[in-house]
């Protein structure tokens, strides 16, 4: 008879980032988020018991007897920044340095943090490879640049430039006229006033945008957060390549609230 094959059984022993900084009742908290990923060097990150490759049979006449399953997926691996050891059929994975660990395509890996105590208010330049944390907000002005993700405890305000080839969260807000949020990847914030907003992935919001300017992948509006605004869109423009959800959609006096499906904002 063929053997089937079987596929790897992976247990991941810190937070997972799928969901970002969003708790299970919809409500961000960054500062959770952000502590559930951090790890040390030597903490044990991952156990895994490896995938079992398929093995074909043989009939009677000797002819081959392909197994029925399909491709199997491949262990996880893991980057420079993770050490693996190997015991028979299982695999452990242990962090080679201090950071945020997440898993990404398939490969395990520990990311630098630059952890800032309070808030931004001048340049900044994270180099690739380094996600950055900020304790407090980032103020009127500022520019951050980021090869990683982007987590704010605070707020963005009026006149700061964010970019990050990673996710954003923010934790309070993004507020002010050019007030300007680029990711590459997913954004998760409380609200949104009279700012503009582009990511690759998902942009949620667990109060309301107002008179803001956003483009995403999926723009999505839990109304976790936020009373009588929760879920609503007033004002600005609010565009998703796939799907928008909101719970509610409204006007304000001589201004026009736009909602709708347009190009990929990455073109």
């Amino acid at each position: 008879q063929p053997q089937e094959g079987t596929a790897p059984s992976i247990r991941l022993l810190f937070g997972s980032a799928d969901e970002g900084a969003l708790r299970r009742d919809g409500q961000l908290d960054v500062s959770a988020h952000h502590n559930a990923l951090t790890v040390r060097n030597g903490d044990l990150l991952a156990e895994v018991t490896r995938a079992k490759a398929p093995r074909p049979g043989t009939d009677l006449t000797g002819a081959r007897i392909e197994p029925t399953d399909g491709d199997i997926p491949g262990d996880l691996e893991s980057a420079d920044s993770v050490r693996r050891e190997e015991e028979g059929p299982n695999l452990r994975f242990y962090a080679a340095e201090d950071g945020r660990a997440s898993v990404k395509d398939n490969v395990l890996r520990v990311q630098p943090v630059l952890d800032l105590p309070g808030s931004v208010e001048t340049p900044l330049e994270v180099e690739e490879g380094r996600d950055l944390i900020v304790r407090g907000s980032i103020r009127r002005g500022a520019v951050v640049r980021a090869g990683g993700s982007i987590s704010v405890v605070g707020m963005i305000e009026g006149g700061a430039n964010v970019q990050a080839r990673e996710d954003i969260c923010v934790e309070k807000g993004v507020v002010g006229r050019d007030t300007k949020v680029v990711s590459l990847a997913n954004v998760q914030t409380r609200y949104v006033q009279a700012s503009s907003i582009v990511a690759g992935g998902t942009l949620t919001i667990t109060s309301h945008l107002m008179n803001a300017q956003v483009r995403a992948e999926t723009v999505h509006l839990n109304g976790a957060e936020g009373a009588e605004r929760a879920g609503s869109i007033v004002g600005g423009q609010g565009f998703a390549i796939k799907k928008l959800t909101a719970r509610l959609v409204n006007a304000v006096p001589g201004r026009k609230t736009e909602i709708g499906i347009a190009p990929d904002p990455r073109i």
